[in-house]
């Protein structure tokens, strides 16, 4: 995991909190399937996203022509705890399902919450079978009725999370 500051001039600082494998496997049973092996090294080498020198990095989000998409076609982040419990007790399945469970009627089961932006949208991991490690971002401004979960305000970023990592550039200021 180390190196992801060669493509996009990135440095990570490791989250003083970092996930044993046991931890790891208690979330795989939490959601009900396995996660990402690319995913899983990068939670328990950093568990989290904080760019030296901090700054605002985007990615691009593909709406394959969504008639309720977002009106914009990048995102941003600047910092985001990847799983951190909010207190010593809470565990990292916790930490997940407290992302997951306000937005589970608008997202699809096989999508977990990862991390979010300041405008309340939502870094998704693709758990299935199919397209299993795949990033999506879930866009919280566009009119949905609350109901089945979809994929209507839901847009791709990569097909896996490590692509996700080095895709990140640095906003225009």
């Amino acid at each position: 995991m180390e190196g992801f500051s060669a493509k996009n001039n990135m440095n990570l600082v490791k989250n003083k909190y970092l996930p044993s494998i046991a931890d790891i496997r208690n979330l795989e049973i939490l959601i009900g399937n396995s996660l990402p092996d690319d995913y899983i090294k990068y939670m328990i080498t950093y568990n989290d996203f904080m760019p030296s020198p901090p700054k605002a990095y985007c990615f691009k989000i593909n709406w394959e022509d969504k008639l309720g998409a977002a009106p914009f076609n990048e995102a941003s982040i600047g910092s985001w705890e990847i799983i951190n419990p909010s207190n010593q007790e809470e565990s990292i399945a916790q930490s997940i399902a407290n992302l997951w469970e306000p937005n589970a009627e608008f997202i699809p089961p096989e999508l977990i919450p990862i991390g979010g932006d300041a405008g309340g949208g939502l870094i998704l991991l693709n758990i299935s079978k199919i397209n299993h490690g795949a990033i999506y971002y879930w866009f919280d401004g566009s009119p949905y009725e609350p109901g089945e979960p979809s994929y209507d305000n839901i847009g791709f970023v990569t097909n896996s999370f490590t692509e996700f990592l080095e895709s990140l550039y640095p906003c225009e200021e």
